[in-house]
Protein backbone atom coordinates (compact mmCIF):
# COMPACT_ATOMS: atom_id res chain seq x y z
CA UNK A 1 0.00 0.00 0.00
CA UNK A 2 1.26 2.80 -1.00
CA UNK A 3 1.54 6.04 1.42
CA UNK A 4 3.09 9.43 1.80
CA UNK A 5 3.34 10.34 5.41
CA UNK A 6 3.84 14.24 5.69
CA UNK A 7 3.48 16.25 8.98
CA UNK A 8 1.30 18.83 9.15
CA UNK A 9 2.82 20.96 10.74
CA UNK A 10 6.14 21.35 8.61
CA UNK A 11 4.07 23.08 5.31
CA UNK A 12 3.93 26.48 6.70
CA UNK A 13 4.66 28.91 3.60
CA UNK A 14 5.36 32.60 3.93
CA UNK A 15 3.84 34.83 2.06
CA UNK A 16 6.76 36.90 0.95
CA UNK A 17 7.26 33.95 -1.51
CA UNK A 18 10.00 32.32 -2.99
CA UNK A 19 13.41 33.94 -3.80
CA UNK A 20 14.11 33.81 -7.88
CA UNK A 21 17.79 31.83 -7.30
CA UNK A 22 15.28 28.63 -6.14
CA UNK A 23 13.40 28.91 -9.50
CA UNK A 24 12.76 25.60 -11.06
CA UNK A 25 14.37 24.10 -14.14
CA UNK A 26 11.36 22.98 -15.27
CA UNK A 27 8.01 25.22 -16.09
CA UNK A 28 4.88 25.61 -14.06
CA UNK A 29 2.59 24.06 -16.87
CA UNK A 30 4.67 21.27 -16.91
CA UNK A 31 4.89 20.41 -13.42
CA UNK A 32 0.52 21.19 -13.02
CA UNK A 33 0.13 18.95 -16.28
CA UNK A 34 2.08 16.32 -14.31
CA UNK A 35 -0.33 16.97 -11.50
CA UNK A 36 -3.15 16.98 -13.20
CA UNK A 37 -2.40 13.78 -15.06
CA UNK A 38 -1.67 12.08 -11.19
CA UNK A 39 -4.82 13.15 -10.24
CA UNK A 40 -6.96 11.88 -13.32
CA UNK A 41 -5.22 8.26 -13.11
CA UNK A 42 -6.62 8.08 -9.35
CA UNK A 43 -9.38 5.53 -8.83
CA UNK A 44 -9.67 6.51 -4.97
CA UNK A 45 -7.09 7.59 -1.82
CA UNK A 46 -7.09 8.64 1.60
CA UNK A 47 -6.10 11.69 3.46
CA UNK A 48 -6.42 13.99 6.47
CA UNK A 49 -7.58 17.07 5.44
CA UNK A 50 -6.90 20.47 7.35
CA UNK A 51 -8.30 23.83 6.44
CA UNK A 52 -7.22 26.66 8.15
CA UNK A 53 -8.76 30.42 7.50
CA UNK A 54 -7.13 33.09 8.83
CA UNK A 55 -8.23 36.58 7.71
CA UNK A 56 -6.53 39.31 10.39
CA UNK A 57 -8.23 42.02 8.93
CA UNK A 58 -11.55 40.99 10.01
CA UNK A 59 -9.79 39.33 13.05
CA UNK A 60 -11.23 35.98 12.13
CA UNK A 61 -9.62 32.34 12.38
CA UNK A 62 -11.10 28.93 11.94
CA UNK A 63 -9.27 25.66 11.53
CA UNK A 64 -10.91 22.38 10.56
CA UNK A 65 -9.95 18.95 10.30
CA UNK A 66 -11.69 15.40 8.43
CA UNK A 67 -10.78 12.25 7.57
CA UNK A 68 -11.05 11.48 3.55
CA UNK A 69 -11.94 9.57 1.41
CA UNK A 70 -12.19 9.62 -2.29
CA UNK A 71 -13.43 7.49 -4.40
CA UNK A 72 -13.30 8.36 -8.74
CA UNK A 73 -15.75 5.87 -9.77
CA UNK A 74 -17.43 6.15 -12.90
CA UNK A 75 -21.21 5.75 -11.55
CA UNK A 76 -20.84 9.58 -9.37
CA UNK A 77 -21.49 11.42 -12.59
CA UNK A 78 -23.16 14.19 -10.25
CA UNK A 79 -19.68 16.08 -9.47
CA UNK A 80 -17.68 12.94 -10.40
CA UNK A 81 -16.67 11.58 -6.94
CA UNK A 82 -18.42 9.78 -4.26
CA UNK A 83 -16.58 10.79 -0.73
CA UNK A 84 -16.91 10.15 3.05
CA UNK A 85 -15.33 12.58 5.68
CA UNK A 86 -15.39 12.23 9.08
CA UNK A 87 -13.90 13.17 12.68
CA UNK A 88 -14.97 13.21 16.00
CA UNK A 89 -17.84 15.20 15.42
CA UNK A 90 -19.59 13.93 12.12
CA UNK A 91 -19.93 11.92 9.32
CA UNK A 92 -20.70 13.33 5.78
CA UNK A 93 -21.29 11.14 2.93
CA UNK A 94 -22.35 11.29 -0.58
CA UNK A 95 -22.57 7.79 -2.46
CA UNK A 96 -23.54 8.97 -5.72
CA UNK A 97 -27.23 9.38 -5.65
CA UNK A 98 -27.83 10.33 -1.89
CA UNK A 99 -26.05 12.66 0.38
CA UNK A 100 -26.43 12.59 4.27
CA UNK A 101 -24.83 14.22 7.32
CA UNK A 102 -24.68 12.15 10.81
CA UNK A 103 -24.09 14.27 14.08
CA UNK A 104 -22.25 12.16 16.14
CA UNK A 105 -22.51 14.29 19.34
CA UNK A 106 -26.54 14.79 18.89
CA UNK A 107 -26.73 11.29 17.74
CA UNK A 108 -28.92 12.77 14.25
CA UNK A 109 -28.76 12.20 10.74
CA UNK A 110 -30.06 14.45 7.69
CA UNK A 111 -30.49 13.02 4.32
CA UNK A 112 -31.01 14.69 1.05
CA UNK A 113 -32.25 12.06 -1.11
CA UNK A 114 -31.42 14.00 -4.57
CA UNK A 115 -28.76 16.43 -4.17
CA UNK A 116 -27.95 19.35 -6.84
CA UNK A 117 -24.38 19.93 -8.22
CA UNK A 118 -25.03 23.16 -6.68
CA UNK A 119 -25.50 22.04 -2.91
CA UNK A 120 -21.96 20.80 -3.64
CA UNK A 121 -19.94 23.88 -4.61
CA UNK A 122 -19.48 25.41 -1.48
CA UNK A 123 -18.78 22.13 0.68
CA UNK A 124 -16.05 22.95 3.58
CA UNK A 125 -14.59 19.63 3.08
CA UNK A 126 -13.74 19.93 -0.41
CA UNK A 127 -12.84 23.02 -0.26
CA UNK A 128 -9.40 23.59 -2.51
CA UNK A 129 -9.08 19.86 -2.24
CA UNK A 130 -7.92 17.53 -4.87
CA UNK A 131 -11.60 17.48 -6.57
CA UNK A 132 -10.97 21.06 -6.79
CA UNK A 133 -7.55 21.39 -8.54
CA UNK A 134 -8.21 18.28 -10.86
CA UNK A 135 -11.30 19.80 -11.52
CA UNK A 136 -9.51 23.21 -12.31
CA UNK A 137 -6.17 22.75 -13.50
CA UNK A 138 -7.45 21.88 -17.40
CA UNK A 139 -8.75 25.61 -17.81
CA UNK A 140 -5.53 26.94 -15.81
CA UNK A 141 -3.23 25.17 -17.07
CA UNK A 142 -4.86 25.74 -20.91
CA UNK A 143 -5.15 29.45 -20.09
CA UNK A 144 -1.80 31.75 -20.91
CA UNK A 145 -3.04 35.05 -19.74
CA UNK A 146 -3.20 33.10 -16.12
CA UNK A 147 0.37 34.10 -14.44
CA UNK A 148 2.25 30.43 -13.74
CA UNK A 149 5.27 30.72 -11.31
CA UNK A 150 7.53 27.69 -9.89
CA UNK A 151 9.84 27.57 -7.51
CA UNK A 152 11.64 24.88 -5.99
CA UNK A 153 12.13 24.68 -1.51
CA UNK A 154 12.90 22.53 0.95
CA UNK A 155 10.82 21.61 3.64
CA UNK A 156 12.00 19.25 6.27
CA UNK A 157 15.31 18.05 4.04
CA UNK A 158 12.58 17.14 1.22
CA UNK A 159 12.27 18.73 -2.05
CA UNK A 160 9.23 20.14 -3.13
CA UNK A 161 7.93 22.54 -6.42
CA UNK A 162 6.17 25.23 -5.15
CA UNK A 163 3.87 26.31 -8.37
CA UNK A 164 2.23 30.07 -7.77
CA UNK A 165 -1.07 30.32 -9.97
CA UNK A 166 -2.58 33.98 -9.67
CA UNK A 167 -6.48 34.48 -10.65
CA UNK A 168 -7.66 38.04 -11.21
CA UNK A 169 -11.05 38.80 -10.08
CA UNK A 170 -12.17 35.17 -10.01
CA UNK A 171 -11.66 32.63 -7.61
CA UNK A 172 -12.55 28.79 -7.60
CA UNK A 173 -15.25 26.99 -6.10
CA UNK A 174 -15.25 23.49 -4.04
CA UNK A 175 -15.85 21.95 -7.37
CA UNK A 176 -12.99 23.96 -9.19
CA UNK A 177 -15.13 26.25 -11.28
CA UNK A 178 -14.73 30.23 -11.44
CA UNK A 179 -16.22 32.61 -9.21
CA UNK A 180 -16.32 36.29 -10.22
CA UNK A 181 -15.84 38.68 -7.57
CA UNK A 182 -17.67 41.60 -7.00
CA UNK A 183 -14.33 43.44 -6.82
CA UNK A 184 -10.64 44.12 -8.41
CA UNK A 185 -8.92 41.37 -6.50
CA UNK A 186 -6.05 39.41 -7.33
CA UNK A 187 -5.51 35.92 -5.58
CA UNK A 188 -2.23 33.74 -5.35
CA UNK A 189 -3.29 29.61 -4.92
CA UNK A 190 0.74 28.03 -4.04
CA UNK A 191 0.14 24.72 -4.59
CA UNK A 192 3.02 22.80 -2.80
CA UNK A 193 3.86 19.53 -4.65
CA UNK A 194 5.96 16.33 -3.69
CA UNK A 195 8.65 15.93 -5.72
CA UNK A 196 8.32 12.13 -6.30
CA UNK A 197 4.82 11.30 -6.38
CA UNK A 198 3.57 14.83 -8.05
CA UNK A 199 0.93 15.10 -4.97
CA UNK A 200 -0.10 18.77 -3.89
CA UNK A 201 0.66 18.45 -0.30
CA UNK A 202 -0.36 21.71 0.78
CA UNK A 203 -2.87 24.48 -1.28
CA UNK A 204 -2.28 28.09 -0.17
CA UNK A 205 -4.65 30.80 -1.50
CA UNK A 206 -3.84 34.31 -0.85
CA UNK A 207 -5.41 37.45 -1.38
CA UNK A 208 -2.51 39.58 -2.60
CA UNK A 209 -2.26 42.92 -0.77
CA UNK A 210 -3.60 41.25 1.94
CA UNK A 211 -2.38 39.21 4.60
CA UNK A 212 -6.10 36.94 4.45
CA UNK A 213 -5.18 33.26 3.98
CA UNK A 214 -6.86 30.11 3.47
CA UNK A 215 -4.24 27.18 4.25
CA UNK A 216 -5.66 23.22 2.91
CA UNK A 217 -3.00 20.82 4.17
CA UNK A 218 -3.35 17.28 3.15
CA UNK A 219 -1.28 14.54 4.95
CA UNK A 220 -1.26 10.88 5.98
CA UNK A 221 -2.35 10.44 1.65
CA UNK A 222 -2.46 6.73 0.66
CA UNK A 223 -3.27 6.41 -2.95
CA UNK A 224 -4.44 2.51 -2.71
CA UNK A 225 -6.73 2.93 0.56
CA UNK A 226 -9.05 -0.31 1.21
CA UNK A 227 -11.86 0.40 0.24
CA UNK A 228 -15.27 1.40 2.32
CA UNK A 229 -17.80 -1.23 3.52
CA UNK A 230 -20.37 -0.95 1.25
CA UNK A 231 -23.03 -0.65 3.70
CA UNK A 232 -20.81 2.41 4.92
CA UNK A 233 -22.36 4.31 1.94
CA UNK A 234 -25.85 4.56 2.54
CA UNK A 235 -28.13 6.45 5.12
CA UNK A 236 -30.20 2.88 5.95
CA UNK A 237 -27.20 1.61 7.61
CA UNK A 238 -27.11 4.04 9.93
CA UNK A 239 -30.35 3.50 11.71
CA UNK A 240 -28.79 4.25 15.27
CA UNK A 241 -29.27 8.32 14.73
CA UNK A 242 -32.39 9.84 14.91
CA UNK A 243 -33.52 11.92 12.01
CA UNK A 244 -32.82 15.14 12.44
CA UNK A 245 -35.55 17.35 13.10
CA UNK A 246 -36.84 19.78 9.92
CA UNK A 247 -36.00 23.58 10.55
CA UNK A 248 -39.01 25.22 10.59
CA UNK A 249 -39.69 27.01 7.49
CA UNK A 250 -39.17 30.92 7.88
CA UNK A 251 -40.57 33.39 5.99
CA UNK A 252 -39.16 36.77 6.14
CA UNK A 253 -41.59 39.56 6.99
CA UNK A 254 -43.57 40.74 4.19
CA UNK A 255 -44.91 44.07 3.03
CA UNK A 256 -48.09 45.34 4.53
CA UNK A 257 -47.36 43.74 8.23
CA UNK A 258 -47.36 46.33 11.44
CA UNK A 259 -43.56 45.92 12.44
CA UNK A 260 -43.67 43.56 14.80
CA UNK A 261 -43.00 45.36 18.62
CA UNK A 262 -39.15 44.08 19.88
CA UNK A 263 -36.88 45.27 22.74
CA UNK A 264 -33.44 46.68 21.42
CA UNK A 265 -30.42 47.55 22.97
CA UNK A 266 -27.52 50.67 21.94
CA UNK A 267 -24.57 48.83 21.38
CA UNK A 268 -22.68 52.24 22.30
CA UNK A 269 -23.99 53.34 25.58
CA UNK A 270 -26.29 50.34 26.26
CA UNK A 271 -29.53 51.90 26.74
CA UNK A 272 -32.89 49.88 26.15
CA UNK A 273 -35.33 50.83 23.45
CA UNK A 274 -37.85 49.22 21.13
CA UNK A 275 -39.12 49.41 17.44
CA UNK A 276 -42.19 51.83 18.32
CA UNK A 277 -39.59 54.53 19.85
CA UNK A 278 -39.05 54.91 16.62
CA UNK A 279 -42.72 55.48 15.02
CA UNK A 280 -43.09 58.50 13.32
CA UNK A 281 -39.87 58.24 11.23
CA UNK A 282 -39.32 55.99 8.23
CA UNK A 283 -36.70 53.17 9.80
CA UNK A 284 -34.22 50.70 7.81
CA UNK A 285 -33.75 47.88 9.94
CA UNK A 286 -30.26 45.80 8.72
CA UNK A 287 -29.81 42.46 10.22
CA UNK A 288 -26.42 41.12 10.51
CA UNK A 289 -23.17 39.68 11.35
CA UNK A 290 -19.60 40.43 12.05
CA UNK A 291 -18.13 37.33 9.88
CA UNK A 292 -20.14 37.46 6.98
CA UNK A 293 -18.64 38.76 3.29
CA UNK A 294 -22.31 40.66 1.99
CA UNK A 295 -22.74 42.67 5.80
CA UNK A 296 -18.88 43.27 5.47
CA UNK A 297 -19.07 45.01 2.14
CA UNK A 298 -22.28 46.65 2.77
CA UNK A 299 -21.15 49.08 5.54
CA UNK A 300 -19.43 51.53 3.41
CA UNK A 301 -22.78 51.64 1.11
CA UNK A 302 -24.64 51.89 4.24
CA UNK A 303 -22.77 54.86 5.81
CA UNK A 304 -22.75 56.38 2.29
CA UNK A 305 -27.01 55.85 2.58
CA UNK A 306 -26.91 56.58 6.46
CA UNK A 307 -25.46 60.28 5.53
CA UNK A 308 -28.14 61.07 2.54
CA UNK A 309 -30.67 60.58 4.70
CA UNK A 310 -29.79 61.06 8.24
CA UNK A 311 -31.38 64.98 8.25
CA UNK A 312 -34.69 63.30 6.40
CA UNK A 313 -36.16 62.23 9.36
CA UNK A 314 -34.65 58.71 8.69
CA UNK A 315 -33.24 56.09 10.98
CA UNK A 316 -30.64 53.01 10.16
CA UNK A 317 -30.31 50.56 12.77
CA UNK A 318 -28.00 47.43 12.70
CA UNK A 319 -29.53 44.76 14.73
CA UNK A 320 -26.48 42.04 15.64
CA UNK A 321 -28.22 39.11 18.12
CA UNK A 322 -25.14 36.79 17.51
CA UNK A 323 -21.74 38.39 18.20
CA UNK A 324 -20.09 39.29 21.01
CA UNK A 325 -19.05 42.20 22.41
CA UNK A 326 -15.63 42.41 21.30
CA UNK A 327 -17.02 41.32 17.75
CA UNK A 328 -19.07 43.98 16.92
CA UNK A 329 -16.72 46.67 18.56
CA UNK A 330 -14.31 45.17 16.04
CA UNK A 331 -16.65 45.36 12.94
CA UNK A 332 -17.97 49.34 14.33
CA UNK A 333 -14.18 50.32 14.27
CA UNK A 334 -12.67 48.19 10.83
CA UNK A 335 -15.58 49.84 9.14
CA UNK A 336 -16.30 53.73 10.95
CA UNK A 337 -20.00 52.46 11.07
CA UNK A 338 -21.79 55.88 11.68
CA UNK A 339 -25.12 54.71 12.11
CA UNK A 340 -26.52 53.42 14.96
CA UNK A 341 -25.84 49.44 16.21
CA UNK A 342 -28.30 47.52 18.15
CA UNK A 343 -28.01 44.18 20.29
CA UNK A 344 -31.12 41.89 20.38
CA UNK A 345 -31.68 38.35 20.77
CA UNK A 346 -33.53 35.53 18.70
CA UNK A 347 -37.01 37.15 19.56
CA UNK A 348 -36.66 39.62 16.91
CA UNK A 349 -35.47 37.72 14.55
CA UNK A 350 -38.16 35.33 15.30
CA UNK A 351 -40.58 38.04 14.67
CA UNK A 352 -39.47 39.33 11.51
CA UNK A 353 -38.36 36.17 9.79
CA UNK A 354 -34.67 35.94 9.60
CA UNK A 355 -32.70 32.99 8.45
CA UNK A 356 -29.73 34.64 7.19
CA UNK A 357 -27.58 37.65 6.75
CA UNK A 358 -27.85 40.60 5.81
CA UNK A 359 -31.74 41.24 5.93
CA UNK A 360 -33.26 44.84 5.35
CA UNK A 361 -36.13 45.85 6.32
CA UNK A 362 -38.33 49.07 5.80
CA UNK A 363 -40.21 50.23 7.97
CA UNK A 364 -42.46 53.55 7.37
CA UNK A 365 -43.54 56.54 9.83
CA UNK A 366 -46.75 54.44 10.85
CA UNK A 367 -45.00 51.28 11.85
CA UNK A 368 -45.63 49.23 8.73
CA UNK A 369 -43.11 47.47 6.58
CA UNK A 370 -42.74 48.62 3.13
CA UNK A 371 -39.86 46.18 2.06
CA UNK A 372 -38.57 43.35 3.09
CA UNK A 373 -35.11 41.32 1.07
CA UNK A 374 -31.69 39.70 1.91
CA UNK A 375 -28.73 41.65 0.75
CA UNK A 376 -28.30 45.79 -0.14
CA UNK A 377 -30.42 46.63 -2.96
CA UNK A 378 -29.10 50.05 -2.89
CA UNK A 379 -31.56 51.55 -5.86
CA UNK A 380 -34.38 49.95 -4.83
CA UNK A 381 -33.90 50.96 -1.42
CA UNK A 382 -33.66 54.56 -2.08
CA UNK A 383 -36.74 54.09 -3.81
CA UNK A 384 -38.90 53.14 -1.18
CA UNK A 385 -37.18 55.32 0.92
CA UNK A 386 -37.93 58.40 -1.10
CA UNK A 387 -41.62 57.07 -1.14
CA UNK A 388 -41.45 56.34 2.85
CA UNK A 389 -40.12 59.67 3.88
Amino acid sequence: MKRLLILAGLFFITFSGFSKSNKAAVDAPEVLSKVLHKLAGLKSLSYTYKRTIDYPGEAYHEEMTVNSYLDFEPAAQLIGVRYQFSNNDLLSVYNGSESFYCDKKEKTISVDNSPKAESFKYSSNLFNSYLTLKNALPAIIADNSIPKLLYDTTIADKRFFVADVILKNKTLNSLGEYVPTTKELKFSYKLIIDKTTFMPVEVIQHTLNTLDMTKTQFTGIDLSPAAKTETSWYASSYDSYSPEKAKENVALIKSGTLAPESSLTFFKDQKTTAISAFKGSVVLLEFWIKDCGHCIEDAPLLNALYNKYKDKNFKLLAINSHDTKNMIDFFVKKHKVKYDVLTGNNEIEKNYGISGFPAMVLIDKNGTVVYSAYGFDEKKLEEMIDQSI
